[in-house]
């Protein structure tokens, strides 16, 4: 199996210590699976491995000196300051993320879109916070004392933090009450899956499901108009957020209005 792997796997010690692959195959059911160790010299070892399930988990033993690309931030750091993508991802998602950036799609930040999201939240009234504070603890007070005080969304989540209220927390009430998301707005169950990119693998899969899935499978936005009010009042969510998420695209021409219901899946 390592020989199907070639360059591109040995790679991993550009970065790593040790490389273990654990693997296990579909067509031994009830066998041990196997695991082989190396750590970047001509020498490996093999051996059988308890495994239950399938598959194969590939576990990288990061060096110190390259422990900092284990942080998405850092990572998304680096690609909005202009490193090049092919350094960080795999070829398919460099190809994807060169090509957004040509569009004007990439890098988005929520800096791009500060103006609106301190529109939307200098608008709100006090009470119009409390749908979005899933705690009931009455931080939507405090939030809202931030908005009221602060300049930027950086200088409004620091007002607000406490040891009680973490940076996570304030950020996830930020962008619900910026895209209007509230718990009782949102569905108990899944009302469809949308299907936003697919390869070869996955129009095969896809044909399957069309049969075996259990809940609709969406691959033009325009059929959510045959499904229920449930499907069609989270789609009218998501179509909303995504028009506020193009206010962040680094270029506006391309944040062209009603693209939900327009956009086709990506074929890689």
């Amino acid at each position: 199996i390592i020989g199907h792997f070639g360059l591109g796997f040995y790679s991993a010690f550009m970065v790593s210590s040790k490389v273990s692959l654990i693997s296990k195959s579909c067509k031994e059911e009830g066998k041990n699976g196997v695991i082989w160790e190396c750590d970047g010299s001509p020498e490996y070892t093999m051996n059988e491995i308890p495994k239950g399930d399938r598959g194969t988990d590939v576990i990288l033993y990061v060096t110190d000196d390259a422990a900092e690309f284990l942080e998405e931030g850092r990572i998304r750091e680096l690609l909005i300051n202009g490193a090049c993508a092919d350094e960080f991802l795999t070829p398919e998602s460099a190809a994807i993320c060169a090509r957004e950036r040509a569009a004007g799609r990439a890098p988005v930040t929520m800096a791009n879109a500060e103006r609106a999201i301190l529109a939307r939240l200098r608008a709100m009234r006090e009470e119009d916070f409390a749908p979005f504070d899933g705690g009931g603890e009455g931080l939507y007070h405090r939030f809202y004392d931030a908005v009221q005080r602060e300049t930027t969304i950086d200088s409004i989540l620091a007002a607000a933090k406490s040891k009680r209220y973490a940076y996570a927390r304030l950020r996830r009430l930020l962008l619900a009450a910026y895209l209007g998301v509230t718990p009782e707005g949102t569905p108990q169950r899944v009302p469809y899956l949308r299907v936003l990119a697919c390869n070869a693998r996955g129009r095969e899969v896809l044909r399957c499901m069309k049969t075996t899935a259990a809940a609709p499978v969406l691959t033009r936005s325009a059929d959510v108009r045959r499904l229920d009010a449930d499907a069609q009042r989270l789609f009218a969510l998501t179509a909303r957020a995504e028009e506020q998420y193009g206010l962040a695209y680094p270029d506006l021409a391309a944040a062209r209005p009603g693209s939900a219901w327009t956009t086709d899946p990506v074929i890689l």
